[in-house]
């Protein structure tokens, strides 16, 4: 029963629920779905009155006719602080940046649709758990899509091992950190696989023991990085080669996104900031709409299973919607 009320909730407004105890039922089902717990009464009545605070945020948000629908999902009992604790962190990116300008192409016809996902180049989606990783995640996630293109070998590399030991590169762990800063680290150091170096999304003393090994990369297969005009062209001509790691301005209704092309006007007042680290994978065109294709890092259960589709050509010309051009990097890779 508790299961089916959370079903119900897609199609039900919350002003339909005359019954706070069908509502209850339904934070029950979420519950069950989900598998939480709570330490104490007080602290499920808490995450109860949150639950359906987002739910009431969901629903008006779905009322209005925009191109994108949110969804109740794991966070749903989380404020927006909390989650943003969890999962976010502002990226401070050098101006100064010691990278280098793309290369030079021959222009490229740009194909209607680009999509990397059944391309045998993008591992399982993964999660970055309670840990502001978000920036290790997008550098591996490009990087693994990468190697796997030039060398037909689809490789998963260690988040954790850049968590915890690029911290002198200028990243800081589970508090944030730039791709940049982790392309420079795999270039000194080389980097793990994710099955010797694991991920158990904490800082920890960095393992030198396994560094040493290096049976990802070795020292010197990445030898920099370089990045891309802020520009919607950049991008998708850099798209048709290989994914690409770029960031973003999450805002407080992007952790509920469920469907469609998402955008906000929320995005357009924050100026150049960015908060998220991931990988764009393509690119296309939904119900009249442009969109990027995009992997996050929160699991398979979130959006379409771990990706995202956001406007492209946003409003602000100069960043892309949410800030999606801001910030685009791309390892220069020397693969065996």
């Amino acid at each position: 029963m508790a299961a089916l009320l959370l079903v119900l909730l897609s199609f039900i407004p919350l002003y339909d629920f005359i019954d706070q105890d069908i509502a209850n039922l339904a934070f029950v089902g979420f519950q069950t779905k989900y598998g939480k717990r709570y330490r104490d009464e007080e602290e499920g009545s808490k995450r109860s009155r949150i639950f359906q605070d987002n739910l009431k945020l969901i629903e008006e948000v779905n009322s209005q006719d925009l191109p994108y629908k949110l969804g109740v999902n794991e966070y749903a009992d989380l404020t927006s602080e909390e989650f943003s604790a969890q999962k976010l962190r502002p990226l401070k990116v050098d101006k100064k940046l010691k990278g280098s300008d793309a290369p030079e192409d021959d222009a490229v016809d740009l194909p209607d649709v680009v999509d990397w996902r059944p391309k045998g180049v993008l591992n399982p989606i993964k999660d970055q758990g309670k840990c502001g990783s978000c920036w290790a995640f997008s550098a591996t996630g490009a990087l693994e899509a990468q190697y796997a293109i030039a060398t037909g070998k689809l490789l998963s590399f260690s988040e954790q091992q850049l968590v915890d030991c690029s911290t002198d590169y200028g990243n800081n762990g589970c508090d944030g950190g730039l791709m940049e800063y982790a392309y420079d680290y795999i270039r000194d150091n080389g980097i793990d696989l994710d099955s010797t170096y694991p991920y158990n999304a904490k800082d920890n003393k960095c393992q030198d023991t396994l560094v040493k090994k290096a049976d990802g990369l070795s020292v010197g297969e990445v030898n920099g990085f370089y990045k891309l005009d802020s520009t919607d062209a950049a991008l998708m001509t850099a798209l048709v080669a290989a994914p690409v790691s770029i960031a973003m301005y999450a805002d407080s209704n992007f952790r509920f996104y469920s469907s469609g092309v998402y955008s906000s006007y929320i995005c357009q007042i924050v100026g150049d900031s960015i908060n998220h680290g991931i990988v764009a994978v393509g690119y296309g065109t939904e119900e009249g709409k442009d969109y990027y294709l995009m992997r996050n890092s929160w699991g398979p259960s979130w959006g379409l299973d771990g990706y995202f589709k956001i406007k492209r050509g946003g409003a602000d010309g100069e960043h892309g919607e949410c800030n999606v051009l801001e910030y685009m990097r791309v390892a220069t890779l020397e693969a065996n």
